[in-house]
């Protein structure tokens, strides 16, 4: 429940994927600048092992969001559920808990996920 009315910021990525990765960098700066705000950032860790995903959130600094790693069978339920095709893939969902965008297109590196929750903020 700690999400309720907050906007959420869902990045799904896995240790093997080197976008999911060079996004990391971007995606702790977009943290900071919706830091303090109803903003809640969550980044679940598909097919990936447990060592190396722990490596990654502590070289990247990540610790202010939200981290779930999921095994083979909760990633192909997860992916399946939210209609994910390839990875990194964010989704953007809004303070009723509605998905109001989805897609590698809003990246966190780009302005517009910065534009699209500054929007979902007024």
């Amino acid at each position: 429940m700690e999400n309720k009315g907050k906007i959420i910021y869902l990045d799904c990525w896995a240790t093997w994927c080197s976008p999911c990765i060079k996004a990391m960098p971007n995606s702790k700066k977009l943290m900071k600048k919706f830091e303090g705000k109803d903003v809640s950032f969550v980044y679940v860790c598909i097919e990936s092992r447990e060592k190396l995903w722990k490596k990654l959130l502590s070289k990247f600094n990540l610790s202010r969001g939200q981290h779930y790693l999921m095994n083979k069978e909760q990633s192909e339920f997860f992916r399946n559920a939210m209609n994910i095709q390839g990875i990194p893939e964010y989704i953007l969902i809004n303070q009723n808990g509605d998905i109001v965008e989805q897609g590698s297109h809003i990246h966190p590196g780009g302005k517009l996920i910065e534009k699209k929750i500054t929007q979902l903020l007024k």
